[in-house]
């Protein structure tokens, strides 16, 4: 460990049996902080991030500690491998801290009134990293500019947990940390931020207690590996309790409701669980609720977990789960983890189940459509928001000339309109989308102008092409004469195993919209 010498603000290194008592500061990034590289350099002094460790210094001396470490200039962040070294025992580093200062810099100290509304805004209440530097260490003290003095962590403890969720029972004794659940330490960070989205995870390992290496470059998928790690830990079935679209969630923010779960003591019931190639295999109680059924009268599928509420425990949380075409296998559906009341599950059946780590391609329709002819000859795609559009989310990429749409799968049917404008003419036509899912076809009709959409039933029927609109790409050219416009619509299929296209193409003359 690298530690600064308070009386010369030198660097020295220590074996991990050799650290000295030390201070930590607490604070938040910003620019011209002073780097490893920077600390003796002559120029340092005149950085804007050299006065919070002089002051630093100065404190832990006047505390009567030699040495002090700050993050900034204690850790050679130009080597990956010490980096990733420090980030993980970072947690430990400041829980055997004697004291962390937390430096509030946006905190200033004057009317009572106005410093609750300062602390509570502030932006280190807001970062990803302090939340470990907050829990970690037995004793903190707050500072806000200026370095002055804003309270122990203990005697503010209350207004903290009100702040933060943190209950004020781990604010005191941090070493406590693991006995509560992984939903609710991760809910603790659901409402911060991190500059780098690896960071996320990275900054809850020791707060998890999970080891692991970093991957900067990963994205969300740091988030996911620190899932993994714990399931492999832990049999704490409250990771899966969060309101994410997928069995792992994507971010800590899906946790943000789940503070107040817990996992059940250990049963006769529990059953180890694991991640495979095919998805986390797990044994659940399965319970169908038709009257929370989706709008084809099906009934929702909640799995049943191990699970309930630190303030109830009469019920059991469970997860929407949706079936696909392997009767072993679900998808975890959106939406939050409810409770079920223990005498409900009576009705369940306890199945060994997978549940898929990522959605299926096929959950959601997705089209492409590709207009660059259309524009080449002077025509400009419109995103047309009239009644008609059918509430599709279409998005325009308006430099490569395409749009895409994409829809759930549980819809009947649906339709969306594009207006084409010509930029010289004025001339405009619309071309008028339409989805049945219920009978696997698709079909389009083109009018000189959207208000000529009405009872459109009839020709719909006249238009649509044998086909199962499971995504794929729609082309609309015009010819080189200008009067004749095509629509090509190319949809895939996967009921045969394999790609096949169904192509429906439209001519319609300049006349025939007049």
């Amino acid at each position: 460990m690298r530690l600064i010498d308070v009386s010369t603000m030198h660097l020295r290194q220590f074996a991990d049996d050799e650290i000295p008592p030390y201070a930590v500061l607490s604070h938040t990034w910003q620019e011209g902080e002073v780097t490893i590289n920077d600390l003796h350099a002559s120029y340092a002094k005149y950085m804007p991030g050299f006065q919070k460790i002089q002051y630093l210094c100065i404190q832990a001396k006047n505390d009567g500690l030699q040495f002090a470490w700050c993050d900034t200039c204690c850790i050679d962040k130009s080597s990956s491998e010490e980096l990733s070294e420090s980030i993980n025992s970072m947690f430990k580093w400041y829980l055997d801290a004697r004291i962390c200062y937390a430096y509030l810099t946006d905190v200033s100290t004057g009317a009572t009134g106005r410093f609750e509304s300062e602390f509570a805004s502030s932006r280190w209440f807001r970062r990803g990293w302090t939340l470990q530097e907050l829990i970690a260490p037995e004793r903190v003290m707050f500072y806000g500019q200026g370095w002055i003095e804003l309270g122990f962590k203990s005697d503010l403890k209350d207004r903290i947990s009100e702040i933060t969720g943190i209950p004020t029972s781990v604010l005191h004794a941090p070493w406590i940390i693991q006995r509560y659940s992984i939903a609710e330490r991760i809910s603790w960070a659901s409402n911060r931020r991190t500059t780098r989205v690896e960071d996320e995870a990275y900054s809850m390992m020791g707060i998890l207690d999970v080891h692991m290496p970093l991957v900067y470059g990963e994205g969300r998928s740091a988030f996911r590996r620190l899932q993994e790690e714990l399931i492999k830990s832990s049999d704490d079935e409250s990771v899966f309790m969060h309101s994410g679209s997928e069995i792992l969630a994507h971010h800590p923010a899906a946790f943000k409701h789940s503070t107040r779960i817990v996992p059940l003591k250990q049963t006769d019931f529990s059953k180890p669980f694991s991640l495979t190639n095919r998805g986390l295999q797990i044994e659940l109680l399965l319970l169908s609720r038709r009257n929370e059924g989706n709008r084809h009268g099906e009934p929702t599928i909640y799995g049943i977990f191990n699970c309930h509420s630190n303030l109830d425990y009469d019920n059991y949380y469970a997860i929407p789960l949706q079936a696909t075409a392997s009767l072993d296998t679900f998808v975890r559906a959106s939406g939050l983890p409810i409770p079920i009341p223990e005498a409900e599950t009576l009705h369940g059946e306890r199945r060994n189940i997978y549940i898929r780590l990522k959605q299926p391609l096929s959950s959601n329709i997705s089209y492409i459509l590709q207009c660059e002819s259309v524009q080449t000859y002077g025509y400009t795609s419109i995103p047309y928001d009239g009644p008609y559009n059918g509430g599709l989310p279409l998005t325009w990429h308006k430099g490569r000339h395409v749009m895409t749409l994409e829809f759930e799968s549980t819809l009947d049917w649906s339709h969306v309109s594009i207006l084409f404008d010509h930029s010289r003419t004025d001339q405009a036509f619309c071309c008028l989308i339409f989805f049945d899912f219920q009978r696997d076809k698709i079909g389009a009709i083109i009018r000189h102008r959207s208000d000529a959409f009405r009872d459109q039933d009839s020709e719909f029927k006249d238009w649509i092409s044998n086909g199962s609109p499971e995504g794929g790409s729609i082309q609309l050219d015009i010819n080189a004469d200008g009067h004749m416009r095509r629509m090509q619509a190319v949809v895939l299929t996967r009921q045969e195993k394999k790609l096949k296209e169904t192509v429906l193409v439209l001519y319609v003359s300049l006349h025939e919209l007049e």
